[in-house]
């Protein structure tokens, strides 16, 4: 079978593919030595087959699956991984998994839904608090910015979450600044760029739903000025009216 280390790392570079090297992508040689690297006791390969199992990616999706392998990844640990950083976003991106499988139920990138909108799952139902939860894990575990964009989009919408604006804020933010470390790859890249357009329309928002209440205030505050105004004049024409009947009334006898 080979070394799990060696067969771990094909794995990595035909997920991510170079195209300084003339190193295209291949996700199905990519299962073809995630699955080598498991076999030979490297479990952190078990995230790339997790990922060709939600994906659809050279395997029949089945989620179901890619969660049995997402968490096989995440009990085991690397045995021969040249790099504690990388193992650490392997697990990472294992967690963002679990939270995507659950975020989406039954429907599979891959796979076209039925006509009654459900997947080959049978039309299971989105689970958004389990994959908050995931999506929590993952933030806290670090270096990954895809699961910082999904939890933020999840606040953002009020989905499994409390919705906030702030928070959803706060992980755009966090998504960008770890997309920007080498270690997250094209797809980290990608992420960080989603979160970053996020958060420029969210910084935006405020201003226009402040405007909108700014205009409602003003026209509040005319309308009750005009009220007042009136109120006002008719009391003093009212008042100058009897003023006047008292000055012009006959002495009594």
């Amino acid at each position: 079978l080979g070394h799990g280390g060696a067969a771990f790392n094909m794995a990595f570079f035909f997920f991510e593919g170079s195209p300084f090297i003339n190193f295209p992508q291949d996700f199905r040689m990519m299962y073809t030595f995630a699955k080598r690297a498991v076999q030979c006791g490297e479990s952190d390969a078990a995230y790339f087959l997790g990922l060709a199992c939600e994906k659809g990616w050279g395997v029949q999706a089945d989620h179901q699956l890619a969660v049995q392998w997402y968490m096989h990844c995440l009990q085991g640990y690397a045995v021969s991984s040249d790099s504690k950083l990388l193992s650490e976003l392997t697990h990472a991106r294992a967690m963002t998994g679990l939270g995507r499988c659950y975020y989406k139920g039954g429907e599979f990138d891959a796979i076209p839904l039925d006509l009654k909108g459900r997947g080959r799952d049978g039309g299971v139902a989105p689970d958004y608090k389990l994959a908050a939860y995931w999506f929590k894990r993952a933030v806290k575990a670090g270096h990954d910015p895809e699961a910082c964009t999904l939890l933020g989009n999840m606040h953002a919408a009020g989905k499994g979450v409390v919705q906030s604006l702030k928070k959803a804020e706060k992980l755009w933010k966090m998504a960008v600044e770890r997309s920007e470390t080498p270690v997250v790859g094209i797809m980290g890249k990608v992420m960080g760029e989603e979160a970053a357009e996020a958060l420029r329309i969210a910084r935006g928002r405020p201003w226009h739903e402040a405007a909108h209440l700014l205009v409602g205030g003003i026209v509040v505050v005319a309308f009750l000025v005009a009220v007042v105004a009136d109120f006002v004049i008719k009391y003093s024409e009212m008042a100058e009216e009897s003023w006047f009947s008292s000055q012009t009334q006959s002495p009594p006898p």
